[in-house]
């Protein structure tokens, strides 16, 4: 049987930071808005929305705005820039208000990322193409052959791929072997943190999402990125402790960092990796 995680690469449990707001997931991505690395998402589902423009220490920001039925006034800095979300009652004028609250926040993260995201190519099959895995990098070994067949070699970090497809099909073939890994190592890390947190395993699904590594609906249903495989173990395990804390805390109040905490108590390291590579290993494929 193959070891969950190759046996050489330690596996280090730290984790990370809470943040001051409660963030929503992200709107549709607009075309002004600076690219910015993913996080977990709170897995609500999007309602139709607007984008709305403000005046925030001398500069035009746009933000896309919505309404919903959470109590507060939600704010959310995603790949798509700045989303606000508020309650069906709240005027327009008290929104706006906040938004200048949090005028030093917000124009700080997007000026942030801005500068950290890194530009992303498209990823190419050739021999000898690197490939990320489980936070280390694999050479890609491309070899013609009558049967197409993907085998790993660990000790040389070597994905040799027996194929006889073109170009565009080669591309779907690695990433189906990609997805049937992450479903294997997904799968049992969530059993074995489901375990470790003293609650029943949830449901999973594997998830293609190009803004967030995870989410959780209110009925507790798990939702994991595939590309969680190219990460390294301690920050595929955060995510999953991240998205079951969430089973138990729907929002990222002081109680929910708590509950994450009793598992990866130094839990800052691990989102600061996981935020400034996010958007390369997100558009990777």
């Amino acid at each position: 049987m193959r070891p969950l995680f190759p046996t050489r690469l330690p596996l280090q449990l730290d984790l990370f930071p809470p943040e001051a707001v409660n963030r929503p997931e992200p709107g549709p991505p607009a075309s002004s808005s600076p690219a910015v690395p993913p996080d977990t998402c709170a897995g609500k589902s999007f309602h139709t929305g607007a984008f709305r423009t403000i005046s925030l220490n001398d500069r035009i920001l746009t933000y896309f705005f919505r309404r919903s039925r959470r109590r507060t006034i939600g704010f959310s800095i995603g790949q798509s820039g700045l989303s606000v979300t508020a309650p069906q009652r709240t005027s327009m004028r008290d929104i706006e208000t906040a938004i200048q609250k949090k005028a030093r926040w917000i124009t700080g993260k997007l000026d942030y990322f801005l500068h950290q995201v890194p530009d992303v190519s498209p990823f190419y099959p050739a021999d000898g193409t690197p490939l990320p895995y489980l936070g280390y990098t694999l050479t890609l070994r491309l070899i013609p052959a009558e049967t197409d067949e993907i085998r790993l070699h660990e000790k040389t970090r070597e994905l040799f791929v027996h194929f006889r497809a073109s170009s565009e099909q080669l591309v779907e073939r690695i990433i189906s072997w990609l997805r049937e890994e992450a479903a294997r190592i997904l799968a049992m890390r969530v059993r074995h943190y489901a375990s470790v947190m003293h609650m029943e395993t949830p449901p999973l699904t594997l998830s293609s999402a190009r803004r967030c590594w995870g989410s959780c609906s209110r009925n507790g249903h798990i939702r994991l990125n595939w590309r969680l495989v190219h990460c390294a173990p301690r920050q595929i395990d955060y995510v999953i402790v991240h998205e079951l804390a969430h089973t138990k805390e729907m929002n990222h109040s002081k109680h929910f960092w708590r509950i994450v905490s009793e598992v990866f108590p130094d839990y800052a390291a691990v989102r600061k990796e996981l935020n400034g590579q996010g958007a390369r290993l997100l558009s990777l494929f």
